[in-house]
């Protein structure tokens, strides 16, 4: 049975989050008292990584739990956070973490590579944020929708195309719902860390 103190933390959802920065994030919300769910696609990766986060969790008196889950699969998202408030009532961040770098050339994306790739870097951020939006609108506290852009959305650079294109397609979605956002009680921002491994 969750204790009083673990029933009224706050809750976390980050997609991608089996290892690097979705990983580091979700470490980091959990030793500071959050409720985290982590997704990512099935592997071991996420086996382990959910142990990990599980051992943090009990430091910290809460807890935690990892999920498969397609991020470029809507309806997964959809049923995901629907365990999410099943298990804990609310969910107070929703970080679309998702992406997968792939250098290719112009010359050398294939119309199919560059539709997936807009797929799991751009189209999952809003994805999630639609499958919590109605939900985070209806709670008193509201909540907070964070992408994970890049550096890479104003400087470009070879072989970089598809992936610049869709974390500069973050941003503007990030200034268009942020302004949405404003009366719903969601605040929404991006940040644009350095290469992660």
């Amino acid at each position: 049975m969750a204790s009083s103190a673990s029933a009224q933390a706050r809750v976390a959802i980050i997609t991608g989050a089996a290892r690097g920065f979705g990983n580091g994030q979700a470490r980091g919300l959990a030793a500071l008292g959050w409720r985290v769910c982590l997704t990512d696609l099935p592997s071991a990766e996420l086996d382990q990584a959910s142990e990990e986060l599980s051992a943090i969790a009990a430091e910290a008196g809460v807890e935690c739990m990892a999920l498969p889950c397609d991020a470029t699969d809507y309806s997964a998202l959809v049923a995901t956070v629907a365990i999410v408030m099943e298990t804990w009532s609310r969910l107070d961040l929703a970080v679309a973490n998702a992406a997968v770098l792939q250098p290719l050339t112009l010359a050398n994306t294939t119309p199919e590579q560059w539709d997936r790739l807009l797929v799991v870097n751009l189209s999952s951020v809003f994805y999630l944020w639609r499958a919590v939006w109605d939900m985070m609108a209806s709670q008193p506290q509201g909540g907070h929708l964070l992408a994970i852009a890049s550096g890479a959305s104003v400087r470009g650079g070879a072989a970089s195309g598809v992936y610049a294109a869709a974390k500069h397609g973050i941003e503007g979605l990030v200034k268009s719902v942020a302004a949405e956002g404003r009366t719903a009680g969601i605040s929404v921002n991006s940040i644009g860390p350095g290469c992660t491994l």
